[in-house]
């Protein structure tokens, strides 16, 4: 009966073990080694994401290429807003003037 008792604690103890050795993989993944190897302190381990202006432009410059007057006119009030939401008065009215004229060249109308 002391064997099974003995036996029964034995076997409790590997998944212990394992979640430690998943959570030191994960840890080690994340923050780097301990010793040098790995990613430094000050760098991101996360992709950076392109502010939603620099993803407006991108969507803009694709909608060019492509050559649909509506699509141009339609990524061209994306901009508009995206600079209106930064608060950048400048930009947002180069962006404003743009988009009225993408947007006649589509025969959309825009009001305001």
């Amino acid at each position: 009966m002391l064997d099974t008792h003995v036996k029964g604690e034995a076997e409790s103890v590997w998944p212990l073990l394992g979640g430690i050795a998943i959570i030191a993989a994960l840890s080690w993944c994340y923050f780097g080694s301990p010793f040098g190897t790995g990613p430094a302190a000050n760098e991101l381990v996360h992709p950076a994401v392109a502010s939603p202006v620099d993803a407006a432009l991108a969507a803009y410059q694709r909608s060019t290429e492509q050559g649909r007057r509506t699509d141009i006119c339609t990524s061209a009030r994306v901009v508009t807003n995206a600079y209106l939401r930064e608060e950048d008065d400048q930009h947002y009215m180069q962006w404003k003037a743009r988009q009225q004229h993408d947007c006649a060249a589509a025969g959309v109308t825009i009001e305001g």
